[in-house]
């Protein structure tokens, strides 16, 4: 594995049919003034996609799996993350891993044949694929063999994600929301830093897409990482982008404090500093503990100094959480 000086070092110096009826056609209305109400444009392509929790497309689905071959990786990560984890099945990720390494993308091409892997031990030719890269690893001489070993060690690390589909899911969002391979070797050189017991305790779709909502937050991409996380607070879609242009300030209740947690972070990022306290609100003492992960929105600068003047706001404890 590499070293946490190597990963550090990396970081410092790299810095997303028509329809054929009338009903249909209405429903397309009806999805278009929803998201003209949220103000939040990724929320009606959320919906389009069918990624309400527990709709959507099936686990399978050949249009889900074109998103692929096209590298379109977000697309098929806000289509796939509605699917219920039991019902992803192995091919979801065999295709996954098949096109990433044709991108030569190895670390989350690899990581994706462990998931689907995991999901059927039993799939012929996902053993065929992870035995050919192990067949190279063996083969491979001078620089290959350094890159071959390093992909591997970091397939390991990624490997203490709980189970097939949350491994998957955190493959598929690594590869939908790093802009280029060097904000992918960016995350992954994170991720070491965080090490196993992080990623050991990611046991379900819904932690593996807060992983990286903290991977975005953490390298200045506040608007990504907000569009996953709002789905975990308000399966409607109507999370911070509508606090802030509703008068309406009483979210609805959230069952995950974490997201919401995030959502301030994203808040404080955007200068939305109403909406990150709706969402300190909502987290409870969620982040009064012990810190195992780097704070995915530090304050810089003017912004820095202005929340010193604010000793007794929300804004000033947040940044201590």
């Amino acid at each position: 594995m590499p070293s946490l000086k190597q990963a550090k070092a990396r970081i410092v110096l790299a810095g997303l049919g028509v329809f054929a009826s009338l009903i249909a056609v209405a429903v397309v209305i009806g999805l278009a003034t929803a998201a003209r109400f949220f103000q939040n444009p990724a929320t009606l392509t959320r919906i389009r996609a069918g990624t309400a929790r527990g709709g959507g497309w099936a686990a399978g689905d050949p249009r889900a799996k074109a998103l692929y071959s096209s590298g379109r990786f977000d697309e098929a990560f806000s289509v796939y993350r509605s699917v219920e984890a039991e019902r992803l099945q192995a091919d979801d990720f065999l295709t996954l891993g098949l096109a990433l390494l044709d991108r030569d993308r190895i670390v989350l091409g690899w990581a994706a044949l462990e998931a689907a892997h995991r999901i059927d031990p039993g799939n012929a030719a996902c053993s065929q694929a992870i035995d050919k890269l192990q067949a190279r690893l063996g083969l491979a001489q001078g620089r290959e063999r350094l890159v071959l070993h390093e992909a591997a060690s970091r397939v390991e690390l990624l490997s203490a994600v709980q189970g097939g589909p949350p491994l998957g899911m955190l493959v598929l969002g690594l590869a939908g929301s790093a802009g280029d391979l060097a904000q992918e070797e960016e995350f992954l050189d994170r991720l070491v830093i965080r090490g196993r017991s992080v990623l050991g305790a990611v046991g379900s779709l819904d932690d593996a897409v807060k992983i990286v909502a903290r991977l975005l937050l953490e390298v200045g991409q506040p608007v990504k990482a907000r569009d996953l996380l709002e789905p975990l607070v308000s399966p409607a879609g109507s999370g911070l982008t509508r606090l802030e242009h509703s008068s309406d300030r009483q979210p609805r209740a959230t069952s995950d404090r974490e997201a919401a947690w995030l959502l301030s972070r994203a808040a404080l990022q955007l200068d939305q500093d109403e909406a990150a306290d709706v969402m300190l609100a909502l987290a409870g003492d969620f982040g009064h503990g012990p810190l195992t992960s780097p704070e995915p929105a530090p304050f810089t600068g003017l912004h820095a100094a202005a929340c010193e003047k604010e000793s007794g706001g929300t804004r000033r404890r947040a940044s201590s959480r």
